[in-house]
């Protein structure tokens, strides 16, 4: 399903994932792949470019990925506010919003629940979404 969202793609598609093993990374920069030219690409990532990811950095380069590290440093303790949604955009109408991560363990292993959702559920995670990137950091490729 994930493939053809990105395939649906007209204008942006974006993945917002905490986890990413060298599976995941491959299953990411897949999906990238898949859209149009022309589709804004984002991802959203927590704590930096994950190590999986960094080994692809030349390929979401080359594709126009702009990936975004959300974090905010909490003034009442040493960590910082993050996340551990798993959402996939397409456009601003149509969004999967799930457990999984893009790791190998949570795609062959693991019982995970996902909604896939139009309209005005869609766009409400969208809104959600936005407002993550709105505050997180444009990550500089390494």
């Amino acid at each position: 399903m994930l493939g053809q969202m990105a395939a649906n793609a007209t204008r942006r598609f974006s993945v917002m994932t905490p986890f990413v093993d060298e599976d995941g990374a491959e299953r990411i920069v897949s999906l990238f792949q898949a859209t149009r030219p022309g589709v804004a690409r984002e991802l959203v990532v927590r704590d930096g470019l994950p190590a999986a990811l960094a080994s692809k950095a030349g390929e979401l380069k080359a594709l126009g990925v702009a990936v975004y590290d959300f974090r905010i440093p909490r003034p009442d303790r040493p960590e910082n506010e993050t996340f551990h949604a798993k959402v996939v955009r397409v456009d601003d109408s149509e969004c999967y919003a799930g457990s999984s991560n893009m790791t190998r363990w949570s795609f062959a292993y693991s019982l995970e629940l996902g909604f896939h959702v139009r309209g005005a559920a869609a766009a409400k995670v969208c809104r959600l979404l936005d407002a993550v990137i709105a505050v997180s950091a444009l990550t500089p490729y390494p």
